[in-house]
């Protein structure tokens, strides 16, 4: 299901994309997607708040910078993961400068 995500965004432009697998604990895997912010005019919160309004609502976790958001599979059942990466390019491409 990462992969599914991963692969539905990392070939857009100004985008990168990493597989983060906390070393400790909680080892279910979350995909964090980065953007070049000259390339794509959209803040990782501002990402987070139009994909929590939308429909269906989709959350994502905060990340280290201002410039990616991170999601992870988890708590989707199957087909789920097609939503959420439709949904994230869309967003993503929306903001392409």
């Amino acid at each position: 299901r990462v992969a599914h995500i991963e692969n539905s965004v990392k070939n857009l432009d100004a985008v990168s994309t990493e597989v983060h697998i906390p070393p400790v604990a909680n080892h279910n895997p979350s995909l964090i997607i980065a953007w070049d912010p000259g390339k794509i005019k959209l803040k990782g919160k501002e990402l987070g708040e139009k994909l929590r309004m939308g429909k269906p609502s989709i959350e994502t976790i905060d990340w280290e910078g201002e410039n990616n958001i991170r999601v992870t599979v988890f708590m989707l059942t199957k087909g789920q993961e097609k939503i959420v990466a439709r949904r994230i390019k869309e967003e993503l491409e929306a903001a392409l400068a």
